[in-house]
Parts: C-alpha cells; sequence; structure tokens
C-alpha cells in the first residue's frame, strides 16, 4: 500500500471541517437567530420590521448607528420580512446568502494569489494550491465568540458581524473583495464580459456603501489600491507611465467619484451624514492607540476579553489558547511574506494588494481615532486587516520550501486548534438564548394591552423583535427618582412616538421600588397583574396611557 502524503490528510481534515463550518451557519440562521438576541441585534431587527411596516429604506426613528444600514443584510431582510412574517427567519436567509457570496469572492481572490506565473517553484506551488484556498477558508469561516461578551453587544463578535444574527459587515466584507478582484481584472488586463460584471457589481456595490456608510470602502479598500501602485512604481515593476495607461487606474478614480456622489446622495436625499469622522491622535495617545489596534485584533478574533478569569485547563481556556495561536500564526504570515519582500522574492500583485490593505488601515487606526467615542476605535473596524491576513497565509501555505515537515506541524496544530475553536463556539452559539425575555413575551401577549413600558432599552428593543403586535417604551428610573420616558431610543419608533398619544389599555413593568417613584397621581392609575419572574419586575395596567415625559413631584 503506498503510503499517503501528509498533505493528503491535511485536505481532507480541513475539506470536512468547512463544510461542517458552514452547515453550522447554516443552521444558526435558520434555527438560532431568535435565541441570541442583543443590544445591536435587537435593534437591527426592529429596524427592518420599521422599514417594511413603513415602507421606506429610511424609516422614522432615531437610529443607535452612525450609519443608514443599507449595506448591511437590513434591508434584504426587510423585504424578506413581508414575504415570511419570521424576521428571525429573514435575516438568516439573507446572511446564508451573503456567507455563500463571501466564500465564492474569497475563494477566487486566493487562487489569485496563489495562481501567479511568477512565483518560483511551480510544481510545488500546484501541489498546495488545494490547501492554500482551503486552510484560509477554514480560519474566515470559523465562528470565533469569546463567552461572555458576546450577547449584549455583538459588534465585538467576528462571527455575528459577517455571518450571523444581524449580520452589519457582511455586505461591506463582500463590496471589498469585489473590489480587489475587479481591480486584478483590470490591471492584468483581462478584457471581455468578466471584467464588466466584476466592475458593475463592485461600482454598485460602492455606491450602496458610501450612501449608507460614507467613506469606509474607500478608506479601508479603495486607498490600498492607490499604494498598491506605488509600490509598483517604486519597486521598479511598472513605470508610472505604464501604470497610468492602464484601465484599473480608471477604476479607482471611478470608485473615488462615485463615493463622492454617494455622500451627496445621504446628505440630500436622506439628510443623513455621518459623525464617526476620524481625527489625528496626538503623541500621548499614539502608544495607546498602537496597542490597541493589537488588543482588538485578539478580541475581534476571540483570543482574549476585556476581563476574564478562565483557568487554563478548560474548555474557556483551550478556546482562548486556540484562537490566541491562530491569531499569532497569521501575523507569522505576514511576517513571512515581508520577508520574501526583502529577499526580492516575486509575489502574486492579490498578495500586495492585501499587503496595502493591512498597511493602510493600521495607519489609519494607528494615527487617528473616532470623534465619538475614545482613543480605542471599535474592533468591527479591523476586519479588514483580519480578513488580509488570512488570505495572505493562503500565499505563504501556497510556498513549497524544504522545511515540509515544520510545515506540516503547523498546518495539524492549526486543524487542531481550529476544531476546538469550532467545537466551543458552536456549543456557545446553541447554549446561548434569551428564554427569560421569550417567556417574558409570552407572558406580554396574555393581554389585551397595546402599549408596553419596560425599565431597560435593551429589553425593549428585544421585547419589540419578540411581539411584533405591540408598541413598546422604555421608561427610566435612578435611585432617587422617575425620570420619564425615553423617546424614539431603542423601542422608541414611529407608532404613537409620543407618550400619552397611544388610546387603550397599556402595561407597565418594573420592579416595586422603582413603581414607588412613579407621581403619586401615575401610581394610583395602575393596578398590580402579576410578578413576572424577570428581574423582580411586578407587571401593572391601566385603562388608559399616560403621559411619563414630565413627572409631577
Amino acid at each position: 500500500m503506498t503510503k499517503k502524503n501528509p498533505d493528503f490528510f491535511l485536505k481532507i481534515g480541513f475539506a470536512a471541517l468547512f463544510v461542517l463550518q458552514f452547515i453550522g451557519i447554516v443552521y444558526i440562521n435558520l434555527f438560532r437567530n431568535g435565541h441570541r438576541i442583543g443590544f445591536d441585534a435587537g435593534i437591527a431587527f426592529s429596524n427592518a420590521i420599521e422599514i417594511w411596516e413603513q415602507g421606506t429604506l429610511n424609516p422614522v426613528f432615531l437610529r443607535e448607528f452612525s450609519n443608514l444600514h443599507f449595506d448591511t443584510a437590513m434591508p434584504f431582510a426587510a423585504l424578506l420580512y413581508g414575504i415570511t412574517g419570521d424576521i428571525f427567519l429573514s435575516f438568516g436567509i439573507v446572511n446564508i446568502i451573503f456567507s455563500a457570496l463571501i466564500a465564492v469572492a474569497f475563494a477566487i481572490l486566493l487562487k489569485d494569489i496563489t495562481n501567479t506565473n511568477t512565483l518560483e517553484n511551480r510544481e510545488g506551488i500546484r501541489a498546495n494550491n488545494t490547501l492554500a484556498i482551503i486552510v484560509p477558508m477554514c480560519i474566515l469561516f470559523s465562528s470565533f465568540v469569546s463567552r461572555g461578551c458576546y450577547l449584549n453587544n455583538s459588534l465585538d463578535n467576528f462571527y455575528s458581524l459577517i455571518f450571523t444574527s444581524a449580520a452589519f459587515w457582511g455586505f461591506r466584507l463582500l463590496t471589498g473583495l469585489c473590489c480587489i478582484k475587479a481591480f486584478l481584472v483590470f490591471y492584468e488586463k483581462k478584457s471581455g464580459t468578466a471584467s464588466i460584471i466584476w466592475a458593475t457589481i463592485a461600482t454598485a456595490a460602492v455606491f450602496i456603501c458610501a450612501v449608507s456608510t460614507g467613506f469606509y470602502i474607500l478608506v479601508t479598500f479603495i486607498a490600498p489600491l492607490i499604494l498598491f501602485f506605488g509600490v509598483k512604481a517604486l519597486t521598479g515593476s511598472a513605470s508610472v507611465k505604464e501604470l497610468l495607461k492602464n484601465k484599473a487606474v480608471y477604476l479607482v478614480i471611478l470608485w473615488v467619484f462615485v463615493t463622492l456622489v454617494g455622500r451627496f446622495v445621504a446628505g440630500s436625499v436622506f439628510d443623513f451624514r455621518p459623525n464617526d469622522t476620524p481625527v489625528l491622535t496626538g503623541a500621548a495617545d499614539f502608544f495607546s492607540n498602537l496597542q490597541s489596534v493589537y488588543l482588538g485584533y485578539l478580541i475581534l478574533l476571540g483570543g482574549i476579553r476585556h476581563v476574564t478569569y478562565v483557568p487554563v485547563a478548560s474548555r474557556s481556556g483551550l478556546f482562548f489558547l486556540s484562537n490566541i495561536f491562530i491569531a499569532h500564526l497569521l501575523i507569522a504570515a505576514v511576517v513571512l511574506t515581508l520577508s520574501r519582500i526583502k529577499k526580492k522574492a516575486a509575489l502574486s500583485d492579490g498578495a500586495l494588494i492585501f499587503l496595502s490593505v493591512i498597511f493602510v488601515n493600521l495607519v489609519i487606526f494607528t494615527l487617528t481615532f473616532l470623534t465619538y467615542g475614545a482613543t480605542v476605535f471599535e474592533t468591527r473596524y479591523l476586519i479588514p486587516v483580519v480578513v488580509a491576513l488570512i488570505a495572505l497565509l493562503g500565499g505563504v501555505i501556497s510556498y513549497e520550501g524544504k522545511t515540509a515537515r515544520v510545515r506540516h506541524a503547523l498546518l495539524g496544530c492549526l486543524l487542531a486548534a481550529l476544531i476546538i475553536s469550532n467545537l466551543f463556539s458552536f456549543s456557545t452559539y446553541i447554549g446561548t438564548t434569551i428564554y427569560d425575555q421569550r417567556e417574558l413575551a409570552q407572558k406580554i401577549s396574555g393581554f389585551e394591552a397595546g402599549l408596553v413600558y419596560t425599565p431597560n432599552k435593551i429589553v425593549t428593543g428585544n421585547l419589540r423583535v419578540l411581539d411584533t403586535d405591540r408598541v413598546f417604551h422604555t421608561v427610566q428610573f435612578d435611585e432617587d427618582s422617575f425620570l420619564g420616558v425615553s423617546r424614539g431610543r431603542v423601542g422608541g419608533y414611529l407608532h404613537y412616538i409620543e407618550p400619552g398619544s397611544f388610546a387603550g389599555d397599556i402595561l407597565l413593568l418594573a420592579h416595586p421600588d422603582d413603581f414607588e417613584k412613579l407621581p403619586p397621581e401615575i401610581r394610583e392609575k395602575f393596578t398590580f397583574e402579576q410578578y413576572t419572574g424577570f428581574r423582580g419586575w411586578n407587571m401593572y395596567s391601566a385603562a388608559g396611557n399616560y403621559d411619563f415625559t414630565f413627572p409631577t413631584a
């Protein structure tokens, strides 16, 4: 019997893992979306409902986000919601479609990176092409989550941002990948229908992102293409005259123009201007930002949490250690790629573009911070860097060297780390539930009241999604007094936006101590109904609505 090459078993292992990962994505999106709603996902779900009910992409409510969300799953899910009547299933279907498109686009780019004619040792490259594609795909589709920081804020969770929950970043990532592919097709002077299709898709997506998010795609994916031209000119790979004659230059110029048009449309048509303008950091914050890039990268990949006390020899400990290994292996791949440049070894144009993506984004997040936040930016902005790191690993795997034994050992360790990470992540998603809030929604549905006041804005937003037949507002209390109604925030949407304008029976959810803080003339109108069993809240009913906005002494 012929002894099998270790590559054979590695290919089987990674291929099987990728299939199982995608099955997991499909399962979670179709059957578990409604069990895992947090602050951001709850808003996205409720906003999608409003888009359909109001019949407009720009419904009347105060958004909690710094963009219009045209470039997310939201508008597509809103359309499906009108057909299915199930907001969780609607988002799930859209997320699966986006995931499949991302897989196709990423695989095509990985093939471009590994199939260049300028690379040496071509026989070895061809032998490793399968691993060079399937290994990065497994990392990209790994369900990186961290127990304890995934439910209330899915914006710190790579898996939720791209593939599940409200899928905030899937469309944007797909846009960036399409831009890189369209650019490569034009740069390599491949004419024909395919080049026109790629350019058209990318340009349309850039416009949507510009209207919704602003300059994000321009800065994170298109600006690196300009740097790519500079690298080509400085290294002598192409003359300035040759570059200026290349049609890819005009494609980049087109995208810059389309972005500016998109910003004009956002302001003039939708009266929307983002509040996340980056500003230069000072010397005192420079190293803080530099540290934040590294720590944010580890958080995004589920390698660490802000605060955690996890035994090393535990399921959680193995999960964190596995993801730390994966994260640093990706960094090592970049170092190896840079070493090839130092040795003047040829790199594919795709690899150079992804290197440019990493460099531009790292410079941005080291030298700037966002005006609406602190010096530490939110980890989701590192997604382009993470994807570029993963892509470069594919290029490194495609190189056949004299260290095959070390390479096989590292890939074996990577496979084991991915299996550990995925098993933990999948079990975490399956085990995550807002069952207590679902029970609360069921109790509320037993009453005829059409308007419900709750004391927590996250719960308010979730209840809006779990019970679409009722209107929910948030009432606010502090330690000593009643503060009134939080209008236009989470759960405060178009219908009956002004407290007191709704005519009919209402419910109030509140802790008994908070209920006593209500003004007497309002408190006496309510009748105790039952103890909800949720956060110590009682349920009170009233035969009419009352304006909670201006409480009396």
